[in-house]
């Protein structure tokens, strides 16, 4: 017995020539099927998927700020129609270390072979979603009321496998990604949602100003009762020495 498993455990010989052994996930002879099950995944997708912009964030590791890890001056490229089957979170309600906090997610698939077909180049030919990128739901929101607009999300992750739901007979069909809500903040190339509005404490706020940049001042949105005034009716510390910190200031000598 132990002569016979010395000689069977060796990968050519028990699997050499096709009467000696048959894996059913053997990629090389499930192409066909494999095929198939990427032009179900493109039919449920273009049947029931919706259509987005999806907008490519252009941030390299050259123009990223190594102490902050981000672009500065992040841009996004003019969108892209493409289609996504998506399902959405929400009002998802999350536990952080500043407490409950209810956001938007995302979840969508996208096939590997449309996403490249739509979004190749010379210089990329082989592309792919990721982290940045962002995706508006403009079919989904082009008919809000109120002067509302579509959402945009910005892609968290990208899965090209997941055994459980996207890679039948180990192929790779789809792209999975997920996505929060985008959280706006003056980039080139992408503007806010519409009537999206956010109050701030400060009198003046907006894009950044200079040669390259245009200068996107908003009007004003004030808090009414802004958290400084509020304090000062608990305990005024200005009677002591006109502080802006609650744990005190330094005097000037």
């Amino acid at each position: 017995m132990l002569l016979y498993f010395n000689v069977m455990s060796e990968f050519d010989d028990i699997f050499a020539g096709s009467n000696k052994g048959l894996r059913f996930l053997d990629k090389c002879v499930s192409k066909n099927e494999q095929a198939l099950y990427n032009g179900w995944w493109m039919e449920q997708i273009y049947q029931y998927g919706t259509v987005v912009d999806y907008y490519v964030n252009n941030t390299t590791l050259e123009t990223m700020d190594p102490l902050y890890g981000e672009d500065p001056v992040q841009k996004f490229s003019d969108p892209k129609k493409l289609i996504f089957a998506l399902t959405l979170n929400e009002n998802s309600v999350v536990l952080q270390k500043f407490g409950l906090v209810a956001d938007d997610e995302l979840t969508g698939f996208i096939a590997i072979e449309s996403y490249t077909l739509a979004m190749s180049s010379a210089e990329n030919p082989y592309p792919e979603p990721k982290s940045g990128d962002v995706l508006e739901l403009s079919e989904f929101g082009c008919t809000r009321p109120g002067g509302r607009g579509a959402k945009k999300f910005e892609i968290t992750d990208r899965l090209d496998q997941d055994v459980e739901q996207l890679n039948p007979l180990l192929g790779h069909y789809v792209w999975l990604i997920k996505g929060k809500r985008f959280d706006y903040s003056y980039e080139d190339g992408i503007e806010a949602e519409p009537a999206l509005e956010q109050p701030t404490d400060d009198t003046y706020h907006g894009g950044l100003s200079g040669d390259d940049y245009t200068d996107e001042t908003e009007d004003d949105n004030l808090y009414f009762n802004p958290v400084d005034t509020a304090g000062r009716n608990i305990f005024d510390y200005s009677v002591y020495g006109d502080y802006d910190d609650i744990y005190g200031g330094y005097d000037d000598d």
